[in-house]
C-alpha cells in the first residue's frame, strides 16, 4: 500500500506499526517538534519576581524615614512652629509653640491663632495674613505689597510682624511672628508660622531707650548749667572791674 502523507508533513505507511514509517530526515515542522521535545527536559532560567517588590519596599522605607526626620525637626525645633489653614485655625503645633502658648499640643489643634493674640494687635495680624495671601496668589496683585514681605527660599513669601501674644494662662509677651506661603499656588491651603519670644529683647531695647533719654536729659542740664556759669562769671568779672576803678 502506498504511503500517505500526514498533516504534519511526514510520510506514514498505513500498514506499519505505530511509530514506524517516519522519514529519517523529517522536514519542516517535524524537525521543529523534535527540537521542542528535546528541550522539554531543560529547566528554564529562574525569574526573580521578588525584585520589584523589594525595590518598592526600599522606596517606602526611605520615604517613611524622610517623613519621620521632618517630623522630628518640626517637633523639637527650639522656636515655636505652627501650621494653620487660610483662616488661621491651627492644624499642627510643635512642643516649643505649645510651651509659649501655655497649652497642650492636642488642645491647640482647631483653635484660631488670633485667640492667642492680644486684642489690640489682632487687626495687624489679620492685615499681614491677608496681604501675604494676596501676594502669593498668581495675578496682577501678586507683585504688589509692602516692604514687610520678602521672598524666601523655594519661592516662599514671608511676612514678619511683632505682636503681643496673650496665652490663656500667664502674662502677655512680645513675639516676633513670621508666616510663609508658597509663591504661585492658586489657593494656598496652609500657612506656616514661626513664633519667637522677643520680650527680653524688647525689655533691653526699652532700657536702652530709657538710658539714652536719661543721657540726653543730663546733657541738657549740663549745657544749661554751663550757660548759667558763664553768665554768672561775666557778672562777677564786671563787678571786679568796677571795684578796681
Amino acid at each position: 500500500m502506498a504511503k500517505v502523507a500526514s498533516r504534519r508533513g511526514c510520510t506514514v505507511d498505513p500498514d506499519s506499526e505505530p511509530g514506524e514509517g517516519i522519514a529519517a530526515e523529517p522536514p519542516g515542522i517535524c524537525r521543529e517538534m523534535q527540537a521542542s521535545r528535546a528541550g522539554e527536559g531543560k529547566v528554564p532560567a529562574p525569574v526573580d519576581l521578588a525584585a520589584p517588590d523589594e525595590t518598592a519596599s526600599c522606596t517606602l522605607l526611605a520615604l517613611e524615614a524622610e517623613r519621620q526626620r521632618y517630623q522630628d525637626l518640626f517637633d523639637f525645633a527650639p522656636d515655636g512652629y505652627l501650621v494653620t489653614d487660610r483662616e488661621g485655625r491651627i492644624q499642627e503645633a510643635n512642643h516649643a509653640a505649645a510651651e509659649l502658648l501655655r497649652e497642650d499640643r492636642s488642645e491647640l489643634v482647631g483653635k484660631p491663632l488670633a485667640a492667642f493674640v492680644h486684642r489690640s494687635d489682632r487687626r495687624l495680624l489679620q492685615e499681614q495674613t491677608a496681604e501675604l495671601l494676596q501676594l502669593v496668589t498668581p495675578g496682577p496683585a501678586s507683585s504688589s505689597g509692602s516692604g514687610r514681605h520678602a521672598l524666601g527660599a523655594a519661592g516662599q513669601r514671608v511676612a514678619r510682624a511683632e505682636v503681643r501674644l496673650q496665652p490663656r494662662r500667664g502674662a502677655a509677651f512680645t513675639a516676633a511672628l513670621g508666616v510663609a506661603a508658597t509663591q504661585g499656588e492658586a489657593r494656598p491651603n496652609s500657612l506656616r508660622w514661626l513664633i519667637r519670644d522677643v520680650s527680653e529683647r524688647k525689655q533691653d531695647e526699652t532700657e536702652r531707650e530709657r538710658l539714652l533719654l536719661e543721657i540726653e536729659r543730663q546733657r541738657e542740664l549740663v549745657e544749661a548749667l554751663a550757660v548759667t556759669l558763664e553768665r554768672d562769671w561775666d557778672a562777677l568779672r564786671t563787678i571786679m572791674e568796677n571795684t578796681e576803678t
